[in-house]
């Protein structure tokens, strides 16, 4: 008669046997790579490029009270080309076409309005959907109908204005879309960019 502890045993030689057995076939048949030798990227050489800064198209102040400052922004959503891999031109859908987005430095307690118009194709590049955008500031402690929720969808060729208080402390945040059921594939594209927030003490 077998014990529970010669049972128990057993189950383990067999699984420690069969975890080695696919260790060996994953390290007996490695994939090879797709590129050539020339497009294999280099660890540590590719080049460092900051993303472009995007400036506001107008400032001012809510009803004049220069305790309320704002700055508008504009953003098109559309398809560019980026050199990704060394001597390759990789298709991607970006804010004003690259990636990652422009970036958009805001201050503590400067209002923000960011016009985001989508002029991406008809289909989205990983997926046979509408290509439909829906922008997320990821962090901001934005109003519902600002928060890029899935289904507020702009449409290609269509325009949507986004307001933000910009009232949180120093933070890094970052803009992406948020589009219903593809917000991966979206943002797998391109549509991501950094949002910057500083305030006194960062300054300081």
């Amino acid at each position: 008669m077998t014990t529970r502890r010669e049972v128990l045993q057993l189950g383990a030689v067999g699984a420690v046997g069969a975890m080695s057995a696919l260790g060996m076939a994953k390290m007996a048949d490695p994939v090879p790579s797709v590129l050539a030798p020339a497009n294999t990227p280099v660890p540590y050489r590719g080049v460092f490029r900051r993303p472009p800064e995007l400036v506001p198209y107008a400032t001012g102040f809510d009803d004049g009270d220069p305790a309320r400052p704002f700055a508008k922004f504009a953003l098109t959503a559309k398809v560019g080309q980026a050199q990704i891999l060394p001597g390759l031109s990789t298709t991607l859908a970006g804010y004003n076409g690259v990636f990652p987005g422009p970036t958009i430095r805001v201050r503590q307690g400067t209002r923000s309005e960011i016009r985001i118009r989508n002029a991406l194709p008809a289909t989205g590049l990983l997926h046979a959907s509408a290509f439909n955008s829906v922008t997320h500031l990821h962090g901001s402690a934005s109003l519902p109908q600002y928060d890029g929720y899935a289904n507020d969808f702009t449409a290609p060729g269509k325009v949507k204005n986004y307001q933000y208080p910009n009232w949180q402390s120093a933070r890094t945040l970052w803009y992406h879309d948020h589009d219903h059921l593809v917000t991966s594939q979206n943002v797998h594209s391109g549509l991501a960019g950094f949002y910057p927030m500083s305030d006194q003490f960062e300054q300081a």
